[in-house]
């Protein structure tokens, strides 16, 4: 029943090349051993939201660096006995 209602998905997703999708699909599954029921999209969903977190933090730090560097750029030009 449900690989029927996998094939009709299928099918109504992508129209006029269903059969031949559908083939490159079985075949990929049959190549891979690939197992639709494990749910793999959800492991792959925490993924890109680790790798968001990461980058957000990577770029905070950077960001936070950046600011600092000027303002000590600007607290030297305000300090003349700083400019030699």
């Amino acid at each position: 029943m449900l690989e029927l209602l996998q094939s009709r998905w299928l099918c109504v997703r992508l129209n006029a090349r269903c059969s031949r999708r559908k083939r490159k699909i079985e075949e990929f599954v049959a190549l891979k051993n690939y197992d639709p029921t494990l749910n793999l999209h959800e492991y792959a969903d925490n993924l890109y939201a680790d790798v968001g977190e990461v980058a957000a933090t990577l770029i905070r730090l950077r960001y936070n660096q950046a600011e600092e560097a000027i303002k000590q750029l600007l607290g030297n030009s305000n300090n003349p006995e700083s400019n030699g």
